[in-house]
């Protein structure tokens, strides 16, 4: 009797533990009425091993999805004219495939994706014409291939991001109409492919790109953004010092018209004091063991950065003083860019450390 008790015990483990899996050819859920019975239909289900596709005009919330955490596959969630909530998802951790949410006309935002922290390739969000924020992909931290935000009008900035680190492939930002600050992009710092910033004719400046590694950008294509004057970032003006780069800047507005003009700007890298710090000074410049930065009024969130020709960071702290002495002892003589960031906005100066 014992030995059966225990191989009954198994069977049902084993049956308990293949539960949590499940749809290895995938599925399309193209009505309400396929969604809310996902969990009648596959009970215990935590992770898809297939493709997701959730696609109708009778789709409008997706709460019978609430148990799953993981989709090996692809997301596709397109032309769903009216579902106004992806909250359902709120316990999705990650998508091995890419993730594309396209023609979603009532989403305003991206509340739900809460718990997402990876997406394996490429993460396309694109053509949603009321979405208005990217709130909820807060804890997004890498994306595995290619990043597009396109063609979204009414969408005012990214400031859904908060914790993207990486980027496997290119950025490509374009024709989002209202789009006029990328700033919340401040956290990436690596990418391995090129940035397309086109057709967003309100932009202003491209700050948000400032931390990434330029050793990672193959490209650079800037082209028709009329409002665009400030293109003189860290990693931008990095990138314009490898040789044999490939570079397409015009119909920008002055100053980020052109690799001359983006040059320019490169040489004397001053960024007006933004929102949040009301002036920016430190001395003495060029420096030795320590530097006085001096900020009246400063924000308690307000942190310094200091990077290296590379891009690299070598130090960082919290500015906790309208007069702040920061030790720069440690770091090898040469050329920094000392970085100020406050609530998403970011100042940059140049730095020499001179030698003993």
């Amino acid at each position: 009797m014992k030995k059966i008790f225990l191989f009954t015990a198994g069977v049902v483990m084993a049956i308990s533990a293949f539960s949590q899996q499940c749809l290895h050819e995938g599925i399309g859920l193209y009505t309400q009425e396929q969604v809310d019975r996902f969990q009648v239909t596959y009970p215990n289900c935590k992770e898809i091993l297939g493709d997701v596709v959730i696609s109708g005009d009778d789709i409008m919330f997706l709460e019978g999805l609430n148990g799953i955490e993981a989709i090996d596959g692809s997301l596709e969630i397109l032309k769903t004219g009216r579902m106004f909530s992806i909250y359902g998802f709120r316990n999705l951790k990650s998508v091995g495939g890419h993730f594309d949410f396209y023609y979603n006309d009532a989403m305003t935002n991206l509340f739900g994706l809460d718990s997402l922290t990876t997406v394996g390739q490429d993460l396309e969000i694109y053509n949603n014409t009321g979405l208005t924020s990217l709130s909820g992909l807060q804890n997004l931290a890498s994306v595995g291939k290619n990043l597009w935000i396109g063609s979204n009008p009414l969408l005012p900035d990214l400031n859904g991001f908060l914790s993207l680190a990486s980027i496997g492939g290119l950025i490509q930002i374009d024709y989002n109409d209202a789009l006029r600050n990328i700033t919340a992009l401040g956290t990436l710092k690596t990418i391995q492919g090129a940035i397309y910033i086109n057709s967003n004719p309100r932009l202003m400046k491209l700050f948000g790109l400032d931390s990434i590694n330029a050793g990672g950008i193959i490209g650079l294509t800037v082209t028709n953004n009329d409002s665009l004057a400030g293109c003189a970032v860290l990693s931008i003006c990095r990138y314009l010092d490898i040789p044999y780069r490939s570079i397409m800047i015009h119909n920008n507005a002055k100053g980020c018209n052109s690799e001359v003009e983006v040059k320019a700007g490169c040489d004397t890298l001053s960024v007006e004091n933004p929102a949040g710090i009301e002036t920016v000074s430190f001395h003495p410049n060029p420096a030795n063991g320590s530097i006085i930065v001096e900020m009246p009024g400063t924000s308690l969130n307000t942190r310094l950065v200091i990077l290296n020709l590379n891009g690299e960071e070598v130090l960082s702290r919290v500015v906790s003083a309208p007069q702040d002495r920061v030790d720069i002892s440690s770091l090898p003589p040469g050329i920094y860019f000392l970085k100020l960031v406050s609530e998403g906005n970011v100042a940059v100066s140049k730095l020499i450390k001179k030698s003993e």
